[in-house]
């Protein structure tokens, strides 16, 4: 039924608003569309990491922050200097000096600090090194990360000459240090990589909007089908089921790929498909004959989707360092519940809307159709950062 909202009509007095959402409807969808790219152009808190290894009781700590974090924590004082300058490079050291320590059983130890030097291009690394031996517990606290911006994380890479292999911990503002035992023997894959590689999957997810954007059209497509051939709820989930299962598949076989570096390919290319891919899918919705219903198309998507994944993966890793599969596979099993824990609600609304409204498959266009034009605004600014 249409809402009429005629001056003194019953409905326009009981409810004014829905009346001017619907006389100014291509204001408010644009007003949306705007909130939405804005929103898609927020920047992550930050991601900085740390390498530690024990050889022989030599110690040595680096750390490396992206640029924007390293203004941030010097302040106005060095803001304008080039991140090459001298001045800005003792000032960081200085900083590192006094908001990095390390302890050997207790005690602080004695530092040698070297000079920072450019990281990848875009940030400062510095290498912090001391006599270790005889060390039983190592403490390594970064205070530092409560002076950056709220919800920066810092990956740190443990690693032991006589160890299984290395071990991963997550740093924040809140949870700055961590206490390493020397003695302990750790096999390789503990628990604690586990949870920082599957967090830094999930996380991705939810600060991903280009990938939650597709993930809509792929639902949106299902749910459309489902009107259309009016399918019981136990087909339209076999359905669902395919066309995800298809795109999880490819995404992780591009993913693996790429971060263990068996392709390589640049990132900002990928990107801007992955922008094309929503406007390309949220387009085909609109066509009864052409929309997102088979496993096959999802599965097209979801390979250059993996190599966006692969991206994100790849900025956790130190520079010349390659991840192995296992650890390749604890941040898709991130992505996958980022995924689910966000795709079964909006399965269920959209279902909701379609089978129980006469407004859904409206409902369906218009959210496919935004979700094609930001896929154009996305699409158009990384084409020219190509």
């Amino acid at each position: 039924m249409q809402m009429r909202c005629e001056a003194g009509s019953s409905r326009a007095r009981l409810n004014p608003f829905a009346c001017i959402l619907m006389k100014h409807r291509p204001w408010h969808l644009l007003l949306a569309l705007m909130l939405a790219s804005a929103g898609a152009a927020a920047h992550d808190p930050g991601l900085s990491r740390g390498e530690l290894s024990l050889a022989r009781g030599h110690l040595e700590l680096r750390v490396a922050f992206h640029e924007s974090d390293v203004r941030l924590a010097l302040g106005s004082a060095e803001a304008d200097q080039p991140l090459n300058s001298p001045s800005l490079a003792r000032a960081w050291q200085a900083l590192i000096a006094t908001e990095v320590g390390l302890r050997c059983d207790g005690r602080p130890l004695s530092l040698n600090l070297q000079m920072p030097v450019a990281d990848q291009g875009n940030g400062l690394a510095t290498t912090l090194a001391a006599d270790a031996s005889g060390c039983r517990r190592l403490d390594v606290a970064e205070p530092l990360l409560g002076v950056l911006l709220p919800g920066h994380r810092q990956i740190l890479t443990i690693s032991y000459v006589a160890g299984a292999g290395p071990e991963t911990r997550l740093l924040t503002a809140a949870h700055n240090s961590v206490a390493i035992n020397t003695d302990a023997r750790r096999p390789s894959g503990s628990a604690g990589d586990w949870s920082v590689m599957v967090g830094e999957g999930f996380r991705h997810i939810l600060i991903g909007y280009d990938h939650l954007a597709f993930l809509l059209v792929l639902l949106l497509g299902v749910v459309l089908e489902a009107r259309q051939r009016e399918e019981t709820g136990t087909r339209t989930l076999r359905r669902l089921f395919l066309v995800i299962t298809a795109f999880t598949l490819a995404h992780s076989i591009t993913l693996g790929m790429a971060a263990t570096n068996v392709i390589r390919v640049p990132s900002r290319p990928v990107e801007a498909l992955i922008a094309l891919s929503i406007v390309v899918g949220g387009v085909l919705n609109l066509f009864r004959e052409r929309r997102i219903k088979g496993a096959w198309l999802a599965f097209g998507f979801g390979l250059i989707h993996g190599f966006g994944f692969a991206s994100a993966f790849g900025a956790l890793a130190a520079p010349g360092e390659t991840f192995g599969w296992r650890t390749v596979a604890q941040f898709n099993i991130g992505v996958e519940l980022g995924q689910l824990t966000v795709g079964l609600p909006a399965f269920a609304v959209c279902m909701y809307l379609l089978r129980y409204r006469s407004s859904g498959t409206r409902f369906a266009h218009y959210g496919s159709a935004l979700a094609a034009a930001l896929g154009c605004i996305w699409f158009f600014q990384r084409a020219v950062a190509v």
